[in-house]
C-alpha cells in the first residue's frame, strides 16, 4: 500500500437514490430544475462545507476519491471523522433536501482500494433495498400540496398562480430560483445574460395552441 494510502485508513461513500422519482415528482419544470440543482450540489458544495465545519483539512484528514451528481467517495485518516460525518449527514440532508432518499456507508480499508470500493458498493446496494422513512406523516385535517399529496407548509407563486407547497417542493423551488442563471449559462453560454426572462421555466407559454408539441430528451444511466 502506498504511503499516501496508508495515511487514510477509512473509506466513506454517500449515494442519493431514487433520483428520477425525486426530480420528476411534482410535475412542474421549476421544481425539476431545483431538484437537479440540489442533487448536483451535494458532493460539490454541501458535503465539502460539512467537512470544513468539522475542522477537517483536505489531504491531511481526508481525500475525496470521486465526486459525481448525488454521490461522493471519501478516504478518511480516522474512524472518528468518518463516523461523525455519517452521523450528521441525515440531519443536514433533512434540512437541505427534504424527501431525498440516500444511503451511506463507511468501513476500514482493505489491502487495496479496489477491494475496499467493491465491498463498499455491495454494502450500498444492500442498503438501497431498505425502505426510506418519510416524515412527517400528514393527518386527515392537514392541507396538502395537490401535485405531490404531501403536507403543505406554505404558499408559492408560479407566474400569476399560487399553490400550496410541501417542504420538498419548497426546497426545490428555492434551489430553482437560486440556480436559474447558472443553468441557462450552461445551456446557452453565448446568448444568455443575467436579468433576461427565462422562458424555459414557463412551459405553458411555449405551448400556446392546441396540438403544439415540445420535445423532451431524457438520458439515464445506471450502475456506471
Amino acid at each position: 500500500m502506498e504511503q499516501s494510502q496508508q495515511q487514510f485508513q477509512w473509506y466513506y461513500v454517500f449515494s442519493a437514490k431514487s433520483l428520477q422519482r425525486y426530480i420528476l415528482h411534482g410535475n412542474k419544470l421549476q421544481l425539476m430544475i431545483g431538484a437537479s440543482n440540489l442533487v448536483e450540489r451535494i458532493p460539490t458544495e454541501l458535503i465539502p462545507a460539512m467537512l470544513e465545519t468539522m475542522n477537517l483539512a483536505e489531504n491531511r484528514d481526508f481525500r475525496i476519491l470521486s465526486s459525481t451528481a448525488g454521490s461522493i467517495r471519501i478516504l478518511f485518516a480516522s474512524e472518528d471523522s468518518a463516523r461523525h460525518l455519517a452521523e450528521i449527514v441525515p440531519l443536514v440532508m433533512n434540512q437541505y433536501a427534504p424527501g431525498l432518499e440516500f444511503v451511506q456507508h463507511y468501513q476500514k480499508m482493505k489491502d487495496s482500494i479496489l477491494d475496499t470500493m467493491q465491498e463498499g458498493e455491495q454494502a450500498i446496494q444492500i442498503r438501497r433495498n431498505i425502505r426510506f422513512p418519510q416524515y412527517p406523516l400528514p393527518g386527515p385535517l392537514v392541507k396538502r400540496n395537490p401535485r405531490s399529496g404531501l403536507a403543505a407548509v406554505g404558499m408559492a407563486y408560479f407566474g400569476t398562480d399560487t399553490e400550496w407547497m410541501d417542504a420538498v417542493s419548497q426546497a426545490k423551488k428555492k434551489a430553482a430560483s437560486d440556480s436559474t442563471d447558472i443553468l441557462m449559462k450552461k445551456i446557452f453560454p453565448e446568448d444568455f445574460s443575467n436579468g433576461e426572462q427565462n422562458p424555459v421555466l414557463e412551459l405553458e407559454k411555449l405551448i400556446e395552441n392546441e396540438g403544439d408539441y415540445i420535445a423532451i430528451l431524457h438520458a439515464d444511466a445506471n450502475n456506471m
